[in-house]
This record gives C-alpha cells, structure tokens and sequence, in this order.
C-alpha cells in the first residue's frame, strides 16, 4: 500500500465501507437504516473541520500573514465570492440552454459556493518539493488564503441553503 497516495486510500477506505453498509442493510432489512451511515454536515462542521482549520492556523507564520494580510483577504474574500456567483451562473444558464432540465438559480449558487473552496495541497507540496517555504510570498499567499477560503465558502454555502 505504500505505493498509492494517500487520498486513494482514503477513496478506497470509503468505498469499502460504503460496501459494507449496502452489504449490512441486504443481510439485515430490520435491524439496519442506511441512515444510520448518513453523512451529518453539523456533525462535520461543528466537530471535526474546526481542529483542522485551527491547525492549520497555528501553524502558518504569523507574521508573514499580517504582512500580506491585504492580498490574502482579497483572495479569499472576493476570489470565493465571484468563484460562487460565475460558476453558479455558469451552471444555470448552462442548465437552460442544454433544453433539459433547468437547475433553479439557489441551487446552482449553492453548487458554486461548494465548488469554491479550494484545496491547496498538492499546489503546497509543490511549492516544498522546490524548497519554498512560509518567508516566500506564492506560499504565504495560497496558504493564507486557502485557510479563509474555506470559512468564507462554508459561510456563503450555508447562507444559501438557509434562504
């Protein structure tokens, strides 16, 4: 296994219990929900996404941040809002001239924001692999800016579905 990278085993680690589940529910109907397995978004962001972000916060050089506190809260706070608003833009004037079934406006914004958090860790190890660290402005940037993104897009996301 030490072959494959890790998000394929964490891929192959979720299939296998999703397997099991479908597995579970054929051999025991009564006893067994599906729903039982359910993903719980409260669950994951009230219990296990704040020691991650908070991790990641305590880690990142506090003073390179304020340094380039402008350019990360630009990033992250304009680049996710027009992130959500022309994808879900784009997916529901898409969604209309595809002549089937027209995505309302709400839920392509919702899909938008979901879709504008993004994950910067292959773009960071690529930055380490050429021996940039947390002093150089690319890696400060994106990791500053990967760090509010998510809090940003979590919150526009939630704003949405709660409207």
């Amino acid at each position: 296994l030490k072959f494959f990278p890790e998000a394929a085993i964490c891929i192959l680690v979720g299939t296998v219990c999703g397997l099991i589940g479908q597995l579970m529910y054929q051999v025991l109907p009564g006893d067994f929900k599906l729903s039982d397995l359910s993903f719980d978004d409260e669950f994951f962001l009230g219990i296990l996404l704040p020691p991650i972000i908070f991790e990641a916060a305590l880690s990142v050089s506090k003073f390179e941040f304020k340094r380039r506190r402008g350019a990360i809260f630009m990033f992250s706070v304009f680049g996710t809002v027009i992130s959500t608003f022309s994808s879900g833009l784009m997916v529901h004037y898409l969604s209309k001239v595809s002549n089937s079934y027209t995505i309302p406006m709400l839920d392509s914004l919702v899909f938008g924001a979901l879709i504008s958090s993004i994950d910067p860790v292959a773009i960071l190890s690529v930055l380490t692999s050429l021996n940039l660290d947390q002093k150089d402005t690319i890696f400060i940037l994106i990791f500053g800016e990967s760090l509010l993104n998510d809090g940003i897009a979590i919150t526009v996301c939630q704003t949405l579905v709660d409207r």
